[in-house]
């Protein structure tokens, strides 16, 4: 089977690992409307599925950010550092089907709140974590027992 990959630079929040955008530090992707086997990087072409319904469906969840425009669209992925195991974020932009920006981001509250849609895998744990920081005083029962949904409005609306 073959499966399309993002050969990217990025680097570790948690131990400070550098990875170069070479094939061996590639992440799997699911972005592309039709899996071909390619390893993208800056620049290229990503022809992203042509409806909201459509991405999500593709394995993303809807982000918080209002969707304008279709072809102007921030994501959010997850990826875990080979070295030491943390989960790191990974912000890309593509802006008229072309990767134009890929950075890493701190999960944390403005890579959640810029993206339109989310990796799949970025779930209740790492939002309530981001939450707790965010929100220190905040009940920890409380916590637990809110919605993935509930927790990205109070982060990007500021409650």
């Amino acid at each position: 089977m073959m499966v399309d990959r993002l050969r990217l630079p990025r680097h570790c929040e948690a131990c400070g690992l550098r990875l170069q955008a070479t094939d061996e530090h590639s992440i799997e992707t699911i972005l592309p409307k039709r899996n071909t086997g390619r390893a993208y990087t800056l620049g290229d072409t990503i022809v992203l599925p042509d409806s909201a319904v459509s991405i999500r469906r593709s394995g993303f969840r809807a982000g918080l950010r209002e969707l304008e425009r279709l072809d102007d669209l921030w994501f959010l992925l997850l990826w875990q550092c080979p070295e030491c195991g943390a989960d790191n974020g990974l912000s890309l932009r593509i802006l008229e089907s072309v990767l134009v920006a890929a950075e890493s981001a701190t999960l944390g509250r403005a890579a959640l709140c810029r993206a339109h849609f989310l990796d799949q895998e970025i779930g209740n744990g790492e939002v309530q974590r981001i939450y707790r920081r965010v929100y220190p005083d905040e009940d920890g029962d409380i916590v637990e027992l809110m919605q993935l949904e509930w927790m990205l409005e109070d982060l990007c609306e500021g409650r």
